[in-house]
């Protein structure tokens, strides 16, 4: 999800491995964000550089609720 966009801008389905995560980074990159909200999600150190990453569950939580409000409309 993006801040200034409505609605999910990339999507991915998969495993939670490297070779599943690398097509939606590949996408998200281009995007140049200065900074990426995660989970302790071990895949993501090999593509987000040290210093962009912020491992928060305070964001997650928020972002989560998007994610469901997002998903109920959808669905």
């Amino acid at each position: 999800m993006e801040h200034f966009s409505p609605g999910i801008l990339g999507l991915v389905l998969g495993d939670r491995s490297a070779k599943a995560f690398e097509p939606l980074w590949d996408n998200v990159s281009a995007w140049k964000c200065y900074v990426y909200v995660t989970d302790g999600w071990s895949v993501y150190p090999m593509f987000i550089p040290d210093g962009d990453r912020i491992v928060s569950k305070t964001y997650l939580t928020l972002l989560r609720r998007v994610k469901y409000k997002t998903k109920t409309l959808f669905s």
